[in-house]
């Protein structure tokens, strides 16, 4: 009988529990590998694409609410500028104003119809235009001046605002999307540490009982090979 083969054999599964336990204990996960059990890896992996998937909605979401943001600011300053114009416009038509007075309400309504222009030329996010029906407002300030109809205005107005709308209603439905993947990622995030987080006690008592198993063998070893030299002893005289 070869001893020292029977204690190789013995040991080999033991001391691969251990190596395990201490690397699962090390990384703080039940799973660090394929063979620690391929199933749950499975489904590991299958929720951290999942909260993946969902980050990058996320991501897609907050830069969807940035450019929704900048919309808003230049149909905002649009909005404050078409209203000055139509004020000057029906100041401008007191009869009590003469040609000095309406030559500067004009040159008040041209300097926010030049502003207005380059507004629209400006509110981009990345290369792309975002005031909706640009040219048609451009056409309307072409004929800004202190003649002109408050009905023209008015329409241009009123579409600036529409538009100004939604993209309030946009910003607030990827708000709540963001606030439902959230929602998500928290539930699969919890769902993730399950799977993959050791627990702690479990995996101590799994390390203390590996070692206790293999000091045991050993103490058994030691004991197999005295009685064995005694026999020998006596058998040799």
């Amino acid at each position: 009988m070869n001893i020292n083969n029977i204690s190789e054999h013995s040991y080999l599964p033991t001391e691969n529990n251990i190596q395990n336990s201490f690397e699962k204990l090390s990384s703080g996960k039940e799973i660090n590998k394929a063979s620690d059990g391929p199933s749950t890896l499975v489904d590991i992996n299958r929720v951290a694409a999942m909260i993946s998937s969902n980050i990058k909605q996320v991501q897609n979401e907050q830069t969807s609410i940035s450019m929704n943001n900048t919309a808003d600011a230049g149909y905002s300053q649009i909005n404050n500028n078409l209203q000055q114009i139509r004020e000057l416009a029906v100041q401008s038509q007191n009869g009590t104003y003469g040609s000095t007075e309406k030559e500067a309400i004009q040159g008040q309504i041209d300097k926010l119809a030049d502003n207005t222009r380059k507004i629209i030329d400006n509110t981009n996010f990345g290369n792309q235009n975002l005031i909706t029906e640009g040219d048609k407002l451009k056409e309307v300030l072409k004929g800004a001046s202190t003649d002109m109809s408050t009905k023209q205005i008015d329409a241009a107005i009123n579409e600036v605002s529409s538009q100004q709308a939604n993209v309030g209603a946009k910003t607030q439905e990827s708000q709540s999307t963001i606030n439902s993947r959230l929602n998500e990622i928290d539930s699969q995030q919890s769902s993730l540490s399950v799977l993959q987080n050791i627990d702690t006690a479990k995996g101590v008592m799994n390390l203390l009982r590996d070692q206790l198993q293999i000091q045991t063998s050993i103490s058994s070893m030691k004991n197999l090979m005295h009685i064995n030299k005694d026999k020998i002893e006596r058998l040799l005289g």
